[in-house]
C-alpha cells in the first residue's frame, strides 16, 4: 500500500466516520476523468496526484481534493474537513436563496397580476372616454343646423 492509499484510506475513514455516501472509482461521463473518490452529495472528487489536466477539466463542476505524495495525512484530512466543511455552506445558502427567490418570485407574480389589473382599468376607462367623445361628437353633428345653399341674386345670362 503506498503512501497516496494509505491517505485515502483516512478520508475513506473520514466520510464513513460521518455518514457520508461516497464512490470508489468513479468515472466522470461529463470531464472525461476517473476520480479515486465520489461524493455526490457535496460533489467532492478526489484524485491521486495532481495534474493541470485533470484540474481543468473539473474545477467547474466538481470540488477537487489532490492527494499530493509530500502532503501528510494529517493535512489530508484537514483539507477534506475544510471542503466539506465549505460545501455544507454552499448547501446551506443555496437553500436559503431558494427559499427567497420563491418569495420573489410570488411577489414578481403578485406585481405583475396588479399591472394588469390597472392596465386594463386604463384600457377601460380610455374606451369609455373614446365612447363618451363619439357621443358627443354624434349629438353635436345631429343638433348642428344644415348649412343653408347659397342663393345667387343676380345671374349672368
Amino acid at each position: 500500500m503506498t503512501n497516496n492509499e494509505k491517505k485515502l484510506e483516512r478520508i475513506i475513514a473520514l466520510l464513513e466516520e460521518r455518514g457520508l455516501m461516497y464512490r470508489r472509482g468513479h468515472h466522470s461521463e461529463k470531464c472525461d476523468v476517473d476520480i479515486d473518490i465520489y461524493v455526490p452529495k457535496y460533489r467532492i472528487a478526489v484524485f491521486d496526484g495532481h495534474t493541470q489536466e485533470k484540474y481543468g477539466k473539473v474545477k467547474g463542476k466538481y470540488a477537487p481534493l489532490f492527494v499530493r505524495e509530500e502532503e501528510t495525512e494529517e493535512f489530508i484530512v484537514e483539507k477534506m474537513t475544510d471542503l466539506l466543511a465549505d460545501r455544507e455552506k454552499k448547501l446551506q445558502w443555496l437553500k436559503e436563496n431558494k427559499a427567497k427567490r420563491e418569495a420573489n418570485m410570488r411577489y414578481a407574480e403578485e406585481c405583475e397580476r396588479r399591472h394588469r389589473e390597472k392596465v386594463a382599468k386604463r384600457e377601460a376607462a380610455q374606451a369609455e372616454r373614446e365612447r363618451i367623445k363619439a357621443e358627443k361628437a354624434a349629438a353635436k353633428a345631429k343638433a348642428a343646423r344644415p348649412k343653408r345653399k347659397r342663393i345667387l341674386r343676380y345671374e349672368r345670362v
